[in-house]
């Protein structure tokens, strides 16, 4: 008996064992830390993505129903006379985000006096310290709209009257809503003015009568009027730069559809120019079978973006991918107390301290 408990306790603790190994195995993306037991260790420097954040306004206008009696009812000459739809590029802002550069990946002997941080991506950003691997999250062509309107919910059929419902002509329609304008102008001028029997005797109700007046006469008027929506609309595209670019197509913007790919030949095309600077510092050799630990001294590019007739954006980036490889001093890694930290965004040496 006491043999048979025995048995069960140990193959408790196997199950145990295999349930653990099991749970490490499943999240083998969550592991930050290369340990010195490690077989190897592997990481990359980075890669600079530029996220183009184009923000562009649409203009959506509508005739109003009564358009034609506008000036006779209403004196009203600035109106909208046709159904039309308009988009505007309002600005152009870059921000970076940073990949794994897998033509910049290395693997090196694992070494008992270090240990190395990693982002998720696979990117140092640290030697023999627990420093913050941050990295901005990916995003990728988002479509983000703001203030979004239903074409169909124009105009406010609410506020019409039963005659206006009734009448079995347009011109009538019109005539008994620029009567009820006026009979709202005037019961507004009243409850200013005091010359109301109705009048409310706190201050609160009064503002509250005054909105709804307010609001049936916009809504009124803009039958005669016509109405403009306008929304905004954001949208990212990331470009991933290699070598210099001239006028080189990166989206288009359409006249029905806003922003649209750079395939799409129904709008106007918006064009990007990046000049990559001259870094004469010579590239560290890699090819070695030494272990050695690299970092970047990035580059930069000078970016323009632009169309026929506006030119959006024009700045200077810093671009990891157009900078030289470097590598650390090999006696700076003889020594376990020395820490190494990256920045995981250029691959540039934040700082080695002891």
């Amino acid at each position: 008996m006491k043999d048979i408990t025995i048995m069960k306790k140990t193959l408790s603790f196997c199950l145990l064992g295999l349930i653990a190994i099991g749970a490490f195995a499943a999240n083998p993306k969550e592991k930050k830390n290369t340990k010195p037991n490690d077989p190897a260790i592997i990481y990359s420097l980075p890669k600079t993505v530029l996220v183009v954040e184009v923000e562009a306004t649409k203009t959506v206008q509508k005739m109003g129903p009564y358009y034609n009696y506008s000036e006779r009812y209403l004196a009203l000459k600035d109106v909208v006379t046709e159904n039309k739809t308009t988009w505007e590029i309002n600005k152009i802002s870059i921000r970076k985000k940073t990949i794994a550069d897998k033509n910049k990946t290395f693997s090196l002997n694992s070494d008992p006096n270090l240990y190395v941080s990693l982002t998720k991506e696979g990117v140092i950003c640290g030697i023999n310290t627990t420093a913050p691997c941050c990295m901005k999250p990916a995003e990728k062509n988002s479509y983000v709209v703001k203030g979004a309107t239903n074409d169909d919910d124009f105009f406010n059929n609410g506020v019409l009257t039963e005659d206006q419902l009734t009448a079995n002509s347009t011109a009538k329609m019109a005539e008994t809503a620029a009567k009820q304008i006026y009979r709202i102008r005037d019961s507004r001028l009243n409850l200013i003015t005091g010359d109301n029997d109705k009048i409310p005797s706190d201050g609160e109700s009064l503002k509250l009568m005054l909105k709804k007046l307010d609001q049936s006469e916009k809504s009124l008027v803009e039958m005669f009027a016509g109405k403009k929506i306008k929304t905004i609309v954001t949208k990212e595209i990331e470009i991933t730069p290699d070598k210099a670019m001239k006028n080189e197509l990166i989206f288009r913007l359409s006249g029905l559809n806003g922003i649209v790919d750079k395939d799409d030949l129904s709008g106007t095309p918006v064009y990007m120019t990046l000049t990559p600077s001259i870094n004469d510092t010579p590239q560290a050799v890699t090819e070695k079978k030494e272990n050695k630990f690299y970092y970047m001294l990035p580059g930069t590019a000078h970016v323009t973006i632009s169309n026929s007739e506006n030119k959006f954006l024009e700045d200077d980036f810093s671009i990891a991918q157009f900078g030289s490889i470097q590598a650390l001093p090999a006696k700076v890694l003889k020594n376990k107390c020395v820490k190494v930290k990256y920045d995981p965004q250029t691959g540039s040496l934040i700082s080695i301290e002891k």
